[in-house]
């Protein structure tokens, strides 16, 4: 059967476009930092937390770039945390900021109030981390959601230790927060903990 010239242009330009289409859908591979991030994740979900941990470690003794080296510290800490080795876990975010000048800063004292929280720490203390940690103008990407988890986890300490109006406000900012998000299931969930509490 002989295909006309028309009909066997119209193929090869088809042909065409749907390899120029796959390659526009292709991913880009991932970097060497990404694979091992995805790998030390990988761990983390089957439950293999020393494997994990010295991806971490061999991650931190080998890159350059500030802002990855701060991500990569806060997993470990939160990880070394998921291990139950809360001494470590502290140990690993030190130096503790005293104010945060950074979203990193605000990070490092959320993830310490949780530690504390495990290790029956001074209750003040924790409080204090956490107000610490949200009293800030910083303006980084992420920011907002950072703020509006730590506000509903001081909230929880609130209520645990008898603070009620202090908890309703806290839980009154994460909704607006979350709103600002468009996270509703959060901001309803929030809301819903306020009307309880009034």
């Amino acid at each position: 059967m002989k295909i006309s010239p028309f009909l066997a242009a119209v193929v090869f330009s088809l042909v065409l476009s749907g390899c120029a289409s796959m390659d526009k859908t292709r991913t880009p591979p991932l970097s060497p930092l990404e694979v091992k991030l995805r790998d030390a994740a990988h761990c983390r979900q089957a439950g293999d937390f020393q494997k994990a941990f010295i991806f971490y470690c061999e991650l931190q003794n080998n890159i350059d770039d500030q802002k990855e080296y701060q991500k990569i510290s806060l997993l470990k800490a939160d990880l070394l945390l998921q291990m139950q080795n809360y001494p470590a876990a502290l140990a690993s975010l030190a130096p503790i900021p005293e104010l945060p000048a950074t979203l990193y800063d605000c990070k490092k004292l959320i993830l310490a109030s949780r530690i504390l929280q495990k290790l029956k720490g001074n209750p003040d203390h924790i409080e204090a981390l956490l107000e610490v940690a949200l009293d800030n103008s910083i303006h980084e990407s992420g920011v907002i959601f950072v703020k509006a988890s730590g506000y509903a986890e001081l909230g929880k300490i609130y209520i645990k230790h008898k603070k009620s109006r202090r908890a309703i406000k806290c839980f009154e900012y994460a909704a607006m927060l979350y709103d600002q998000m468009d996270d509703s299931q959060n901001a309803d969930a929030c809301r819903n903990i306020m009307e309880y509490l009034q």
